[in-house]
Order: structure tokens, then sequence, then C-alpha cells
């Protein structure tokens, strides 16, 4: 199962497609406050359906020094086609795609 890194260098980017999110790690706080952090699924042409969405920067959720003791925002099991990223400035996470 690839670990994928996330950086607001990949905002608006497809980091993966026809695979199935199954974790979402909070590694680093964001510097950006008031920009979400979301994973949406989409095709071309085709409508957006949000998998996860999370302002980070007002959560009571704080991140974790490394992946193994970090904060898990999700643990299950999301099927999707096109997975892309949009992550608030500063901040880090990694996610497990099946």
């Amino acid at each position: 199962m690839p670990l994928i890194k996330i950086t607001s260098d990949d905002r608006g980017k497809t980091i993966a497609t026809n695979g199935t999110l199954t974790n979402i790690f909070f590694l680093k706080a964001p510097t950006e406050y008031r920009r979400p952090f979301q994973l949406v699924d989409g095709s071309i042409g085709g409508p957006l359906k949000s998998l996860y969405c999370e302002d980070v920067s007002t959560s009571t959720r704080t991140p974790g020094p490394h992946p193994l003791y970090s904060h898990v925002l999700l643990e299950g099991s999301l099927p999707f086609s096109n997975l892309t990223v949009y992550c608030p400035g500063g901040a880090e996470f990694e996610v497990i795609i099946a």
C-alpha cells in the first residue's frame, strides 16, 4: 500500500487514480489559516465528490512527530477514481492508498 506525503505544493493536483483511501495522518500544522485540508474525487468533466474535508487550522486535532505516532484523521475505506488534494500552506499530511 503506497504511502503518499502531501504538502501545499500538491494543492490542486491529482495524487492517485483508481484506488481506495484507507488512512490520513496529520504530520505538521498549517501556517495558512482558514483554508481546509480537503481530498476530493472527480473524473474529467464530472462533478467533484468530497471524500474528506477539515479545517485543521481551527481544529482541536494536533499533528504528531512521526507517522506511527501522528494524529490519525481517517481510518476507513473510501474508493476513488481521481484523488485530488487541497492542502493549506505549511501543513503536511500522509495518506495510505490501497
